[in-house]
């Protein structure tokens, strides 16, 4: 039995050869159904989401291991946790980070990787971001004590920073007080751009420059 090969300007529902090929989404007039385009082809609605599927999951696997990579974390601890939770990666992501921080210590900038890796996926983030900022100041105040400074820690908080982080803008403290008080990351920021993700930060100088 012969079947008619299908066109590459045929509709992929009823295979009525179409006049013009469309470039975006566009219904037949034969069969009177749409049709989507994905990387020039012509496909049905169904296996357009397929391929979106797909790509959104080719992008999700190569995003989390970018960020397994730049965290230095073992592909073990992901795909084990993986098995309970094979329809949330990010998740997994999160397990497999706390998993490995009880085993070894990360840096302020992994922490605040994580954090933001969590925020983009509407997770909570808020601890790791905290963690982020008291890395730091912990390792100036290191630093300091070993060169024999004493560092004044200030609050700087960007141009976008929103009302309530702007009120502690330029506060000048102590690394200890700034350890106790916690005053950024703020958990209420209301910052838009970053969509709630506090981006206030410290700059030190040494005491005796006051």
């Amino acid at each position: 039995m012969l079947f008619r090969k299908k066109e590459t300007n045929a509709c992929p529902y009823c295979n009525a050869l179409l006049e013009n090929i469309p470039t975006r989404k566009s219904k037949c007039k034969s069969c009177g159904k749409y049709i989507f385009i994905r990387s020039g082809k012509l496909y049905t609605e169904e296996k357009a989401k397929e391929i979106d599927e797909e790509r959104r999951e080719r992008h999700e696997n190569q995003h989390i291991s970018s960020v397994l990579t730049q965290l230095k974390i073992g592909l073990s601890a992901y795909n084990k946790s993986l098995k309970n939770f094979p329809h949330d990666k990010y998740e997994v992501l999160k397990m497999a980070f706390d998993s490995t921080e009880n085993k070894r210590s990360f840096s302020s900038s992994d922490y605040n990787l994580i954090a933001i890796t969590l925020s983009q996926q509407g997770k909570d983030f808020f601890p790791y971001l905290v963690k982020s900022r008291r890395t730091e100041l912990k390792k100036n105040k290191e630093n300091a004590d070993e060169s024999g400074l004493k560092l004044i820690a200030e609050i700087m908080c960007g141009p976008d920073c929103c009302e309530i982080c702007g009120q502690n803008d330029g506060k000048r403290m102590s690394i200890e007080e700034a350890l106790n008080k916690m005053l950024i990351p703020n958990k209420h920021c209301s910052n838009i751009v970053y969509k709630g993700l506090c981006r206030c930060g410290y700059t030190y100088t040494a005491e005796r420059d006051k």
